[in-house]
């Protein structure tokens, strides 16, 4: 499920991010990064799974200038949401939230997050 999800926003970011599973590793060379966390989401009910992810988009270090890019970014996966196939074979992803930041780091990253919800 994380790899289809990873593909699904790579469809729209491209390779300008650097995609993480969970936490990222702060590197000297880290500029973009886009990290998928798992939230856990609704029980099972009737055979319907609805997990929940927490996708987090940050910007290089020092770069307190990306954070306007950043909301962009993350306001075009709320809209590739609405307007396109539902990855990981899923009948529905939906944005369950609205955008969270900008916020900064200790390393003065910008970052925003957004959770979505995914419904089998």
């Amino acid at each position: 499920m994380f790899s289809e999800l990873k593909e699904w926003i790579e469809s729209l970011l491209g390779n300008e991010y650097q995609y993480s599973m969970g936490p990222w590793l702060e590197t000297d060379s880290l500029e973009f990064v886009c990290t998928i966390i798992g939230m856990g989401g609704a029980g099972v009910d009737m055979d319907i799974r609805k997990p929940r992810f927490k996708i987090m988009l940050l910007g290089p270090r020092n770069g307190r200038q990306y954070a306007p890019k950043l909301l962009t970014d993350i306001d075009n996966l709320i809209q590739l949401a609405i307007d396109s196939n539902p990855p990981c074979g899923a009948a529905t992803i939906r944005a369950v939230t609205e955008p969270t930041g900008p916020g900064y780091t200790t390393e003065n990253r910008a970052w925003v997050s957004v959770d979505f919800q995914i419904i089998y």
